[in-house]
């Protein structure tokens, strides 16, 4: 589990920094989440159940960008975090549960 982390957490750093609108602005949330699939299905099972929590907790859709520094910033949320390893684990109750926890990210 933990190499996975480290890989979706790589994925998110791609690019970062100066290019980080750029990039944004030219994948789209499907080619991102098939990447994350490329990587792991897990990975991209939590990442669709953090996207449809964060929907439900916040009222708006999550950008590219957002989910990126969400797996990338730090040690990535911890909520996205636990999502994929329950996804990994096929533990949809703990998703249920952790859906909870999603943090509403201010727009810039």
């Amino acid at each position: 589990m933990k190499y996975l982390i480290q890989l979706v957490m790589f994925l998110g750093s791609l690019g970062a920094n100066a290019q980080e609108n750029r990039i944004a602005d030219s994948v789209t949330m499907e080619q991102y989440l098939t990447l994350l699939q490329q990587i792991a299905p897990a990975a991209r099972e939590g990442a669709n159940a953090y996207i449809a929590a964060y929907r439900s907790a916040c009222g708006r859709s999550l950008t590219v960008l957002q989910l990126r520094r969400a797996v990338a910033d730090g040690a990535g949320d911890p909520a996205l975090m636990k999502m994929i390893h329950a996804a990994e684990k096929h533990d949809t109750s703990t998703i249920r549960r952790l859906a909870a926890d999603i943090r509403c990210v201010q727009e810039k």
